[in-house]
């Protein structure tokens, strides 16, 4: 899906835009599947049982803008552990990604 011309929409246009699509998902009809409510249940408990750090907006903002000269795009990091595209490692991540793809569209019925 693809919004054309989107740039052509002041601010307040698009945060209405945002809104009235968020009000048309139905929230009664949302499926969460299994494996996420377990995992959601393990980090509700590891949250109670104080298992788990929890770090303010400033926090999490400041470590990134220390880690900003480390940090790497997928692009990046792809290329670094896969190669370049035409590499025979890199073709079998490309091959087994592009699957994947397909497999999960298929069922999503897109």
């Amino acid at each position: 899906m693809e919004i054309k011309n989107l740039s052509k929409y002041s601010n307040a246009e698009k945060i209405v835009l945002a809104e009235q699509l968020w009000d048309s998902v139905s929230k009664e009809n949302l499926e969460v599947s299994d494996d996420v409510k377990r995992e959601l249940d393990i980090r509700i408990q590891n949250l109670e049982e104080g298992k788990t750090e929890l770090y303010s907006w400033d926090e999490v903002k400041e470590y990134l803008e220390k880690k900003k000269d480390t940090l790497k795009t997928l692009d990046q990091f792809i290329e670094e552990h896969y190669g370049k595209g035409g590499t025979p490692k890199r073709d079998k991540l490309d091959k087994g990604f592009e699957k994947f793809k397909k497999r999960y569209l298929k069922k999503q019925n897109l």
